[in-house]
Formats: structure tokens, sequence, C-alpha cells
């Protein structure tokens, strides 16, 4: 793919965005409600009429476990060119996130139960060398 040679402005995005939508054949409220915003808000974004990067980045987000993501960058889009990824590419990526996500989990997990028994050898030393 050609790199994007000149600054893509938010109504270009937004209309890619709801091409992309359409060829998922998903509406305004379905990508919405998926994203945890109103149908209002997508059809903003889809005519390029909010700057809220968060809601962008949730589009891009959801966009990426269908299409790959630099088709949105592109200097020459073209929505029939663009091919969605099968199920298993959105199995596989799905299960990386989990796999991702659940490690991370663990980690935190492991790093919090170090901290407490920590704190309990803390308490343990205290009451240990309290007068009885």
């Amino acid at each position: 793919m050609k790199e994007f040679t000149t600054p893509i402005d938010l109504v270009e995005i937004g209309r890619r965005f709801k091409l992309v939508r359409q060829k998922l054949k998903m509406t305004q409220t379905d990508v919405g409600k998926q994203i945890n915003t109103s149908q209002l808000m997508i059809h903003r974004v889809e005519k390029g009429l909010t700057t809220r990067y968060g809601i962008l980045l949730d589009l891009m987000m959801l966009y990426s476990t269908y299409v790959h993501v630099s088709v949105f960058f592109v200097e020459k889009f073209n929505i029939d060119s663009i091919e969605l990824f099968d199920n298993r590419e959105i199995q596989t990526l799905f299960n990386a996130t989990l796999t991702m996500l659940r490690d991370e989990i663990d980690q935190k997990l492991n790093d919090l139960h170090e901290t407490v028994a920590e704190k309990m050898g803390i308490l343990q030393d205290a009451v240990d060398k309290m007068p009885n």
C-alpha cells in the first residue's frame, strides 16, 4: 500500500469509517452499542463533525477486528478492494487479545499477592515484638 503523503481530515476519516461500517452490514446503532456510544455520535464521526479522539480510537479498534487498520490511511481508498478478515483471523486476534489480558491480570494478581504477603510479614513482625 502506498503511504499517505498528505494529512487525512476528519471528514475523510468519517467517510471511510462509514464505508467500512456499511461493508460490514452494520447500522450506526449497532456500532454505537459496540463502543458504548450513541447512534448520533457515530453519525457525527462519519460526517467529520467531532474531534473526540476517544471515539475515533474506539471506532478504529472496533473496525480493526474486521479490516487491517492501514486501510483508513492509504492515499487511494477503495472500499471494493478491502478484504474483510475471515472468522479464523478474527478468532486468532481475539484469542491473542484474551491471552495478553489474562497474562496481564495474572501478573497483577501475583504482584498483589506478593505485596499482601509482605505486608502480612510486617504485621506479624510487629505483633511478635509486642509485649505480652
